[in-house]
């Protein structure tokens, strides 16, 4: 249509330059509608003239007067400017229209742009509250971890601590025990020691008594023989019966006392036989008890020691185990405190999150309510784009039509001018010829 129209623009002709503006706007308002319809219709028909009764008499008065022909040419000549006039009103009203048309549909890319870029926006905060709420979670199972070693390592330690004092007693009672046996073998010892010394005390008595009797029986030996000696020069002296006798007794005596003696000596020494062998079995003993307990002195010592050694491992568990639990807990309270930092955190991306989404709706309802308003100015464009695209359609026959006739009077006018100057020059031929 707008073609068409820019065809008809550039193809219209000239109007002429005469004073008939006046007129022109008499006649535009005392113009009908009812005529342009019936212009459209008797086109179709072929019976143009019925249409414009005015143009058909002023073409019938046009063959028979030239002067007729020319002012009905300054008529279709002012009618064709009004209706390029109307056609340019016409063009310039669809012109405005396409342009809020346009107006309109960038308002609406526009809209569908920010609803698209809300919509990313919407999507992507709620992808990141989506991935901070599974960080939350990820934290959160840490956290529970985290505490469920500490609880465990807590339960470690009270064990290790438990077992510790458990190790404590057993090493309290095993110290005691080894200060008994210990004060009980040095009783002991001091017993052995006071019972060797008096076996020794004994042995020397003993040695002195055995001296003491070897001196007596060698005092005896030399009384023996003195006795034998006096009992030689007795019998050598005394050759009587009674000094015989007398000897004899006293050989008897001698032979008694003699037999008493070595029965004594031989209780003696049995009797010290019997002492060397009780001090024997006292000194193996002895040797026997303090080996035993040298034995059990070094084994208590290794005892001692490997508790010790026990202990000292035990007290450096225990010391790890205290240090990790600190380090357990440190971190467990920098987990709560960046939990505590979350929570809140997730709370601000859950207000974020409303106000944007609150955000998003009013957009949403508002680019509704813009997208229903540009489609009812649509509607209404269209509507008024085909209420007015038959006027359009007859303004462009009427312009043809226009045209059409606009041809014919410039020719009547040339005819007409031709014929003034040929008259013009009959006329002067006449007046030359008769002058």
């Amino acid at each position: 249509m707008a073609v068409s129209l820019l065809k008809v623009t550039k193809s219209k002709p000239k109007p002429l330059d005469l004073p008939v503006s006046r007129s022109l706007m008499i006649w535009k308002h005392k113009k009908k509608p009812n005529q342009i319809r019936s212009v459209h219709q008797n086109q179709n028909a072929g019976k143009n003239t019925a249409c414009f009764p005015l143009n058909s008499n002023l073409k019938t008065s046009c063959g028979s007067s030239p002067t007729l022909r020319l002012t009905a040419g300054i008529l279709n000549q002012r009618e064709m400017g009004d209706v390029y006039k109307e056609l340019d009103d016409v063009k310039a009203q669809i012109e405005r229209l396409k342009t809020e048309v346009r107006v309109k549909t960038e308002l609406s890319e526009a809209l569908k742009k920010a609803h698209s870029e809300q919509l990313i926006k919407y999507q992507e905060a709620k992808q990141e509250t989506e991935k901070q709420a599974q960080e939350l979670i990820v934290k959160l199972e840490e956290i529970s971890q985290a505490k469920q070693v500490s609880e465990t390592l807590q339960s470690c330690l009270r064990e290790k601590e438990s077992s510790l004092r458990h190790l404590t007693s057993l090493h309290e009672k095993l110290r005691v025990d080894s200060e008994n046996k210990l004060h009980k073998l040095e009783g002991e010892n001091k017993e052995l020691a006071f019972t060797l010394d008096e076996v020794t005390e004994r042995n020397k008595e003993l040695e002195q008594n055995f001296c003491a009797s070897t001196k007596e029986i060698e005092g005896l030996k030399r009384l023996l023989s003195t006795s034998e000696r006096n009992c030689f020069e007795a019998e050598q002296k005394a050759q009587e019966a009674k000094e015989l006798r007398q000897r004899d007794d006293i050989i008897l005596e001698l032979e008694e006392e003699n037999r008493n003696a070595h029965d004594q000596l031989k209780w003696k020494k049995e009797q010290f036989r019997h002492l060397e062998e009780a001090h024997r079995r006292l000194q193996d003993q002895f040797q026997l008890s303090k080996e035993e307990w040298e034995r059990e002195k070094s084994a208590l010592v290794e005892e001692i020691s490997l508790l010790q050694t026990s202990l000292d491992s035990q007290t450096r568990i225990l010391e790890g185990v205290k240090k990790r639990l600190e380090m357990c807990n440190q971190v467990l309270a920098h987990e709560e405190s960046r939990r505590k930092f979350l929570e809140i955190e997730v709370s601000e991306f859950k207000s974020r999150y409303e106000n944007v989404f609150v955000q998003c709706e009013q957009e949403r309802s508002k680019f509704e309510s813009l997208t229903v308003q540009r489609d009812e100015e649509i509607a209404k464009l269209r509507n008024s784009l085909s209420t007015k695209e038959p006027f359009t359609k007859e303004m462009e026959f009427r312009i043809v039509h226009l045209e059409q006739e606009n041809q014919e009077l410039r020719e009547s006018l040339k005819e007409l001018q031709e014929a003034q100057i040929r008259n013009y020059g009959q006329l002067h031929y006449k007046a030359t010829q008769q002058a």
